[in-house]
Formats: C-alpha cells, sequence, structure tokens
C-alpha cells in the first residue's frame, strides 16, 4: 500500500506546479532585467486562468506584472521595468510598431515637449530594423490617422518626427536643432 501523504503536505502535482511556477518566475525576472517583457505562452504550458491563479497565490512573485488577456499577454517584473516602458515593450512584441511609434512621437510632444529622434526607434523597448523603421514611417506619414506627425530634420542630418497636437513645426524645428547639434556646441 502507497504511503499516504501527510495532512497539510503538498501534493506531487502541487510540488510540480510550483516548481513550474518557480521556472517561470525566473525567466520573467532574466527577460526583464535585459528590457523584454515575456509572453505567457512561452514560460508556461497550460491555460491562462491556471497561471494568474497560481500566481496570485504565491508568496514571491508580487513583483510580477500580467499585461494584457487572451492570446497577447506578457509578464514583466517590476522590479526591473516600468509599467510604461513594459506596455511598450508588450506592443513592440505584440507587432503593433505602427501605432507604437506614433504613440511614443505624440507623448513626446506632448509631455516634454520635444521631437523624437528617428534613431530612439532602433532602440529598446522599440527594436525597430533601420530598413522596417522606414517603411514604418513612411506608412506614418501617409496615413490619415496620424496627420499631426510631421518630420524635421537638424543641420546634421538627423531626423526627428513630432505631434502638431503638442507643438509646432518651428519648436520641433528649434529643439531637435538644438539636441542634435547645439547642446554639444555649448558646453
Amino acid at each position: 500500500m502507497p504511503a499516504m501523504p501527510e495532512p497539510g503536505a503538498p501534493s506531487a502535482g502541487a510540488a510540480d506546479v510550483s516548481a513550474r511556477l518557480e521556472a517561470a518566475l525566473a525567466a520573467v525576472r532574466l527577460d526583464s532585467s535585459a528590457g523584454r517583457v515575456t509572453r505567457l505562452e512561452a514560460i508556461w504550458e497550460g491555460l491562462e486562468e491556471e497561471f494568474r491563479s497560481v500566481l496570485s497565490r504565491h508568496a514571491d512573485a508580487a513583483d510580477i506584472v500580467v499585461l494584457g488577456e487572451g492570446p497577447g499577454v506578457f509578464l514583466f517584473s517590476d522590479r526591473w521595468m516600468t509599467a510604461p516602458y513594459a506596455a511598450m515593450a508588450a506592443r513592440a512584441a505584440g507587432g503593433d510598431v505602427i501605432g507604437l511609434v506614433a504613440e511614443a512621437i505624440r507623448s513626446d510632444s506632448r509631455t516634454y515637449p520635444r521631437p523624437t529622434p528617428a534613431a530612439v526607434f532602433a532602440g529598446p523597448p522599440f527594436d525597430v530594423p533601420a530598413e522596417q523603421l522606414a517603411l514604418v514611417l513612411d506608412k506614418v506619414a501617409r496615413d490619415p490617422a496620424y496627420a499631426d506627425i510631421g518630420r524635421v530634420v537638424a543641420s546634421d542630418g538627423s531626423i526627428f518626427y513630432f505631434s502638431s497636437n503638442g507643438m509646432s513645426a518651428v519648436q520641433a524645428a528649434s529643439r531637435a536643432e538644438w539636441m542634435a547639434v547645439g547642446r554639444y556646441e555649448n558646453p
């Protein structure tokens, strides 16, 4: 006769789920430390509801944040990245590059206000390859939904984008020139 587990002891199935969750948490934290969000399906075999339930009961998972629902679920550790950064990384990983680029430009123009250097989209969290970026920015320029987005070029050839909802073309050109050239020439 097989031995009965002691009362209150976790079952073999619970131990397996716990081990799977520990591995998933480690993967999320590693990705987050590298500036990446983690797709749920990449680290968890099973239902999203099961993962959320197990995660909510785990004492050492308070830093793990779930973004989205359904097929577009991403995770990140707020020990390593902020929620706005993670949201941008999730949009990029989910394939919404055009919307993400446009929102970043609009946000910079509205919040700071400053134009956005085109070069920023080559790095994290966007990671748009140069050949794809040219296509994305061309689509933004031609789409009426993005009619507020304009382009300015600094005297050194650096390209910047701005939203007319946050700043004028004159302001954008002046700030682009300062960002690309002026601040380096004036100690």
